[in-house]
């Protein structure tokens, strides 16, 4: 286990505060805080938006996320590697499909992580025609993904996307989109 492994990751964005040790926590632009799972009143997080980012690189920069408006007042948690992302899923668990919001890179095995919890907006980016920042090589690697990810589509509203990410090889990791400065736009994991 390593030394921080237990803490959950966490920063906000916008008007955000983060209920950890009895009070409301509002941090700045660029700080993350950690905080042991007992410190964090989860309860009080159902009533808010959290946002899971995939790649906690990002987490000292999320303010600069181009996020829609819906999300812009959002509680990031990083999802957690090894022994902290029990406790996130625990969270992700006990979050109403309404408040939970999923941010992970936009490329096959992201993507089938995301629509993996069956519940809230995936946040996508919105990308150009061309030039858009994709790692056609990362794709490629992720042939056997993108195989599990059209199963997983198949007759659904994500099936249209799937086939444009298959047919542009597209493998956009977050810190691009970030980066780049690339819009993102919610979408429901199952449409309503």
């Amino acid at each position: 286990d390593s030394v921080f492994g237990q803490l959950i990751v966490m920063a906000t964005v916008g008007a955000a505060t983060l209920p950890v040790g009895g009070r409301e926590v509002s941090i700045t632009p660029g700080t993350v805080l950690s905080a042991l799972p007992e410190h964090l009143n989860t309860a009080m997080l159902v009533d808010r938006r959290i946002l899971i980012i995939e790649n906690g690189a990002i987490m000292p920069q999320c303010h600069h996320l181009k996020l829609p408006e819906t999300w812009a007042d959002a509680v990031m948690i990083y999802r957690g590697h090894r022994e902290n992302a029990r406790h996130v899923r625990n969270i992700i668990d006990n979050q109403p499909g309404s408040n939970l919001g999923l941010f992970y890179d936009y490329d096959p095995e992201g993507l089938a992580m995301a629509l993996a919890f069956g519940k809230g907006d995936i946040l996508v980016p919105v990308l150009p025609d061309r030039d858009a920042p994709s790692n056609r090589e990362v794709f490629r690697r992720q042939a056997a993904a993108m195989k599990r990810l059209e199963r997983m589509v198949a007759d659904s509203t994500w099936a249209d996307t799937v086939a444009a990410m298959k047919s542009r090889e597209l493998a956009v990791m977050q810190e691009h989109m970030l980066a780049h400065g690339v819009p993102l736009i919610a979408q429901p994991v199952i449409a309503g």
